[in-house]
């Protein structure tokens, strides 16, 4: 019996999209998550490429995820991938960033900055591996 398998292409493509939002968004909103943060550029630059480098892996495994509990969910369309990842992006990442933000005593744009981005990139995710359907795999 065949068994659904993720779709590494959609992954891919969602990791490029979740990363280059990430870009935009933070290009976009540098002013004031620097605010927020306390930091300055010189101070965020400092750690050169290897945040860039990281964010594509993590990025792919946040795709990969979202690719996993969507196949397992029986319901594979862009839709169904948008409501997921943002459900995921509130439920889990907006949670447990509203918490960190809480207990550090950051300010609260931080975490409308950092949430937002995680909230609607994930569901960006969800909407393109939803619109990618996998094959299926034999056992």
């Amino acid at each position: 019996m065949p068994h659904p398998r993720v779709n590494h292409a959609a992954i891919a493509v969602a990791t490029v999209v979740f990363w280059a939002f990430g870009g935009a968004w933070y290009t976009l909103l540098s002013v004031p998550w620097l605010a927020a943060t306390g930091r300055t550029a010189a101070q965020v630059q400092r750690y050169g490429m290897l945040p860039f480098v990281a964010a594509i892996a993590l990025c792919w495994l946040a795709s990969y995820t979202v690719a996993t509990l969507l196949r397992d969910s029986g319901r594979h369309n862009a839709r169904h991938g948008a409501r997921l990842g943002a459900f995921l992006g509130i439920g889990i990442y907006g949670t447990i960033g509203l918490m960190t933000i809480l207990f550090e005593g950051h300010d609260l744009m931080l975490f409308a900055i950092d949430g937002g981005y995680g909230i609607v990139g994930l569901a960006l995710v969800g909407a393109v591996i939803g619109a990618l359907k996998p094959g299926a795999a034999s056992a």
